[in-house]
């Protein structure tokens, strides 16, 4: 999460500390709260109209998101075997589903910079058996450029096109996710149209709390 403070909304009881309503959420009732430039927001939260990357308020469509987020150590677990990282990185993961308004060119952006990243992962699995079978044909310099152009192009399509174009989850827990990449003008309606502004319960308060 965010080194920055936590702040919550001024009328949120107890410092913004209770246990969410159990069942749907009615439109206008749901929580929320600014954790520095992030926003935490509760899972299925009826999102106000206005386009979560650029603010836009016209022309809005909603997409069906489900978050997906596991603890980035596990990425560690790499350099001892690819089986274990999957099974830990299986039972940690937390997911959250949002229906996120978006305008037709930020809903476009959304879609492209996802079969982008579908084709380049499609890529690192075929380039990467590519390789070997250049290796053993003993051909080292295709097998070595291969290998690299596999592995590579996951992380640039990720860094210059996906994250710019979505939205990322910094961490997700039981009832709320914490996003990256909200526009501040989505950022600020959604705050403003949360009527209950609460966290699930038994939470202690963060250090650095600040009551707006």
């Amino acid at each position: 999460m965010s080194d920055q403070p936590v702040v919550f909304p001024r009328n949120a009881p107890g410092g913004g500390f209770m246990a969410l309503p159990a069942g749907p959420q009615q439109p206008g009732a749901f929580w929320a709260a600014s954790s520095g430039e992030d926003l935490m927001v509760e899972k299925g939260a009826p999102l106000p109209e206005v386009c979560v990357k650029c603010g836009r308020t016209d022309g809005i469509e909603r997409r069906n998101q489900n978050f997906s987020w596991f603890p980035p150590w596990i990425y560690a677990l790499l350099l001892v075997n690819l089986l274990v990282m999957a099974v830990v990185s299986t039972v940690l993961r937390k997911q959250g589903r949002l229906w996120l308004p978006l305008c037709h060119d930020c809903a476009r952006r959304w879609r492209k910079a996802n079969l982008v990243q579908g084709l380049t992962i499609a890529w690192l699995i075929v380039g990467l058996i590519t390789c070997i079978v250049f290796f053993a044909s003993e051909l080292p310099i295709l097998g070595l450029l291969t290998m690299v152009s596999a592995l590579v192009s996951p992380f640039l399509s990720g860094f210059l096109l996906h994250r710019k174009a979505t939205l990322r989850p910094r961490t997700i827990d039981d009832r709320v996710i914490t996003l990256q990449g909200v526009h501040p003008d989505a950022k600020a309606a959604i705050l403003t149209a949360s009527q209950q502004p609460r966290l699930p319960s038994p939470v202690a308060p963060p250090p650095g709390t600040i009551a707006q």
